[in-house]
């Protein structure tokens, strides 16, 4: 993995639907060399995942924190936020979110034997939506919203954290699961890429991957 020289300061924005995912999406980037602004909607997940019942809000929340900004790159660093809205219609040369990731994610995973582990009920639902355009139906796919332990992660240390995490794969490994979406970037950790005993997809962290290599080749 390379490092990028910083000749100027680049106007990036790391957006997440806490503040919680959008610190941690720029720590990424910036331990990359990519400096960056971390943004949340909310402080809290309970009034993040209530406040994506009204999208209106959030897209209106969204263009006074960062749309209004003069931010050449937004990077939405979470599942559900990317979801919520039909983003690039808005901001079309600024924004990199997670949608095409999951357009392609659906065309190579087994999808009976993949777990989804998701924030939420909406971001369960928004996830049925996108592979229902490719013809793959609600009761084939085995997601399941964890906002408890969203919730406990955001309390935790970083250790503790990856331990939270790392037991809720073991959890799906031990129902036999072979694949395992990580569908919320709060549970997002490089490490998991090299468990063996199950094939562990982290969208948010593929596409931080991404972009890092657009700025690198900019």
């Amino acid at each position: 993995m390379g490092f990028i020289k910083n000749r100027f300061t680049p106007k990036i924005a790391i957006v997440g639907g806490t503040t919680f995912d959008a610190n941690k999406g720029a720590a990424y980037l910036r331990k990359r060399g990519v400096p960056c602004d971390a943004i949340g909607m909310n402080n809290e997940p309970e009034e993040t995942a209530a406040m994506y019942k009204h999208p209106k809000q959030i897209v209106q929340l969204f263009h006074e924190k960062v749309g209004s900004l003069q931010y050449a790159d937004i990077v939405i660093f979470c599942n559900s936020l990317s979801f919520i809205h039909d983003w690039k219609s808005v901001y079309p040369s600024r924004i990199t979110e997670l949608t095409h990731h999951y357009n392609e994610l659906f065309q190579k995973v087994n999808i009976p034997n993949t777990a989804i582990i998701v924030a939420d009920e909406s971001t369960a639902k928004n996830i049925s939506d996108l592979a229902g355009r490719q013809n793959i139906t609600a009761s084939e796919l085995n997601i399941f919203p964890s906002l408890d332990l969203i919730k406990e992660i955001e309390k935790s240390t970083e250790g503790e954290q990856y331990h939270l995490v790392k037991a809720e794969i073991e959890k799906y490994i031990s129902k036999g699961y072979t694949e395992i979406i990580l569908a919320c970037t709060h549970l997002d950790h490089p490490d998991f890429f090299n468990i063996a005993e199950v094939k562990i997809h982290q969208p948010g962290l593929e596409m931080l991957e991404e972009f890092i290599a657009s700025q690198q080749n900019a």
